[in-house]
This record gives structure tokens, C-alpha cells and sequence, in this order.
């Protein structure tokens, strides 16, 4: 598959979903041998017609009102296992444009907690799809990443797409699936421009 996808939308309204989905973890803890969750988040870098980081939307901060009708992210899942995406984020592309910033490219970040490895964790994939019909542009299976060993942080990050909008209105994504040391600006714009 090419490592840079355009994306052909099924109908006029460009509205693209990424979606962050994993099943709980099913190691058992304590008397009761309850399961212990493992927590992802899908994060949404937001980048200004200078290719530069002006936000970042997260699970904890979705700035709803503030990219209302424009980027929706649905909120934080802590356990996993629900019946479509755990986490998502909805973006209306032909709206970008009327924000104060100019968006014209975004970056999707997953993270990890508690120092848990992708590998560890069952079914943890990322899909960006086609918002109407929900067919997939792209789907990443999340066990392959592999965190930075000098990272010594408890949550790890990786930057899995980065889409752009080019000069004809067109917009791609480019599969980049690369590890990144914080949710920081210049750690994303490092990611996406290597």
C-alpha cells in the first residue's frame, strides 16, 4: 500500500472519522479478578496554512466550542471494548477553512499509558475512514509500533497519519506511524516533516 492515500470521498460533503478502537485487557487483578483497563487516546494536532501546530485537540480536551461544526472529538474511553470506535474524531474538511486559523493539515497522534506496549494490548488498530459511509481509507493495525527506548516516560506517543490539503483543494493522507516523545508542537511538526 502507498504510504501517501487520496482521499475520494463518497459523496460533496468531505467528512472524515478517525477512530481509535482496542478490547480491554483480559488479565485478571485482585480477589475478584476484575479486569484491568488499558487506556488509549487518539489526539488531533491541527496545523495553519504555514504547516505549523496552532492546537491540539485531545480526550481531555476536545474544544468542542471551539471547532464546533468543524472537528468533533467524541471524548476519552478508558477500558477499550466498545461496540464501534472506542475514541474518534470527526472532521468536516470543506469547514476548515472558516476558523480563524486557516486549518489546512492535521496530525492524529495515539498514546498509551502506564507503560503498556501496543504489542500488548488486543485488537488496538486506527482507522481513517470515510465519515458517510464508513469505508476505510486506511487501517492500522497498532501492534507493530514500537516505542522509543530512551522514552522514559509512563505514556507513550506516535504520530499514525498526517493529512494535508493540497493547493487543488484535494486532500491526502500520508500513513506515518512514527514514535514522538510528548504531545508537544515541535515533537508533532518534527514527526510530520521527517
Amino acid at each position: 500500500m502507498s504510504n501517501i492515500i487520496t482521499l475520494n470521498f463518497s459523496s460533496d460533503q468531505k467528512k472524515l472519522m478517525v477512530g481509535l478502537s482496542w478490547d480491554p485487557n483480559e488479565k485478571s487483578t485482585g480477589v475478584l479478578g476484575g479486569l484491568t483497563p488499558h487506556n488509549l487516546d487518539l489526539s488531533c494536532a491541527v496545523f495553519n496554512a504555514d504547516l505549523e501546530v496552532c492546537d491540539i485537540i485531545t480526550p481531555l480536551e476536545p474544544k468542542r466550542e471551539q471547532y464546533k461544526g468543524k472537528i468533533f472529538h467524541r471524548g476519552d474511553s478508558t477500558s477499550g471494548g466498545g461496540d464501534f470506535e472506542d475514541e474518534d474524531v470527526t472532521v468536516y474538511l470543506d469547514s476548515l477553512q472558516e476558523t480563524e486559523r486557516d486549518i489546512r493539515a492535521m496530525a492524529f497522534i495515539v498514546s498509551i499509558n502506564d507503560r503498556v506496549q501496543f504489542s500488548e494490548v488486543k485488537n488496538a488498530s486506527c482507522a481513517f475512514m470515510d465519515g458517510i459511509n464508513l469505508e476505510p481509507f486506511l487501517s492500522i493495525d497498532l501492534k507493530g509500533l514500537e516505542a522509543n527506548s530512551n522514552n522514559a516516560s509512563s505514556q507513550q506517543h506516535f504520530v499514525v497519519g498526517y493529512v494535508t490539503q493540497g493547493e487543488d483543494g484535494s486532500w491526502t493522507l500520508k500513513n506515518i506511524q512514527k514514535p514522538i516523545e510528548s504531545l508537544g508542537q515541535s515533537a508533532i511538526e518534527a514527526a510530520v516533516k521527517a
